[in-house]
């Protein structure tokens, strides 16, 4: 689904109950982002979600969160200079007005520009330094403190307020029609992981808007059914024990240090008879890199299908999504120079038994 935009205005709804004074201040009225223009911080963090997707907390939206408030902060430094400006960066990235009237961008501030060596980091620069080099991730979140403590709790409580106000709203990701075309003629079980378990409701009603069923279940029940599955009794491990209705899989990460979306799929390929073949489709280059230790010392053959050096003669293939809205051409660019252990793919293969996305 394109989750982008719906990650990104959940996080700015987030933002403004962590830091309701910070964000309301005189200082910020003019880049106001809930009386007034939010694409352009919406574009901004679409355009970093490879690198806000990185660990839990990225996966669960707090990434985003902080960085709302870093690029209303950087936002300040640019001093009017870029408000509705045509060119293809500042179109894009600054805002194409400001909320109120009283902007403190005056014309002289325009003309001067700010001192030296004072204006917003790029989209480029925020991206290559947000978990390495200047580690902005750990500055802001020591920086952006609640209270003298750590923001994440708050963070995450307001996230999970502001996915009820959503919910009521029905502001859902929208599932790609083809993709849903594809899910619904797809003989093998699809399992979708989420970024974090209060996404499971918002998933399942996006399907449902497509008319895909789906079924949540924990990864403790997904790894008993895959223990259960043979190859050739592929609607088995989909059922819900009340329908006989194929189902698609939503799961969730653990909190108690599972890693992620990358232990989910170690658990399933540990779980999963011989003859298996897995296909693990996803949005993230790091999550992809990091699930290529799962092949061991193997080497996948052409097709991009290689035995796991964990499991029973399980086969897995890793691929990047070319419909993904965050799966752009420097990501698939990305994806060619690390073949054969990543493919792109536009579609859900027909052979496998197994996919998860």
């Amino acid at each position: 689904a394109d989750t982008s935009s719906w990650r990104s205005n959940l996080a700015i709804d987030a933002a403004y109950s962590t830091w309701p004074s910070e964000l309301n201040s005189d200082d910020l009225d003019d880049y106001h982002l809930e009386k007034g223009d939010r694409s352009w911080v919406v574009n901004k963090i679409t355009a970093l979600m490879q690198v806000m997707l990185s660990d839990q907390n990225g996966m669960a939206n707090c990434d985003a969160v902080l960085l709302t408030r870093l690029l209303l902060e950087e936002q300040l430094l640019d001093k009017g200079r870029s408000v509705g400006k045509g060119g293809k960066y500042a179109s894009k990235f600054h805002p194409n007005n400001v909320s109120s009237t009283n902007n403190k961008g005056s014309s002289s501030d325009k003309k001067s520009g700010s001192a030296q060596g004072s204006r917003p980091l790029t989209v480029g620069e925020i991206a290559v330094n947000w978990a390495d080099g200047a580690c902005l991730r750990d500055t802001v979140r020591v920086k952006y403190n609640v209270g003298g403590k750590d923001p994440i709790p708050v963070i995450e409580q307001n996230l999970c307020e502001a996915l009820q106000k959503q919910d009521k709203t029905q502001c859902l990701p929208k599932v790609y029609p083809q993709i849903a075309n594809e899910l619904n003629e797809c003989e093998c079980p699809v399992y979708i992981l989420v970024g974090h378990k209060s996404h499971l409701k918002t998933a399942a009603d996006a399907l449902k808007q497509v008319c895909i069923p789906s079924e949540i279940l924990t990864l403790e029940d997904v790894t008993k059914g895959l223990m259960e599955f043979s190859v050739g009794s592929e609607k088995k491990i989909t059922k819900s024990s009340n329908d006989e209705e194929k189902k698609v899989v939503l799961v969730a990460p653990t909190e108690d240090g599972g890693r992620g979306h990358i232990g989910i799929l170690q658990q399933m390929v540990m779980s999963s008879k011989g003859g298996t073949s897995i296909h693990f489709i996803h949005t993230i280059l790091n999550t992809l890199r990091d699930a290529k230790m799962l092949f061991g010392d193997n080497r996948p053959p052409l097709n991009g299908y290689g035995k796991c050096g964990i499991g029973s003669e399980v086969s897995l293939k890793l691929s990047l999504p070319t419909w993904a809205d965050c799966a752009g051409f420097q990501e698939q660019n990305d994806a060619l120079m690390l073949a054969p252990w990543l493919n792109t793919s536009d579609n859900i293969d027909s052979n496998e038994t197994v996919s998860i996305h």
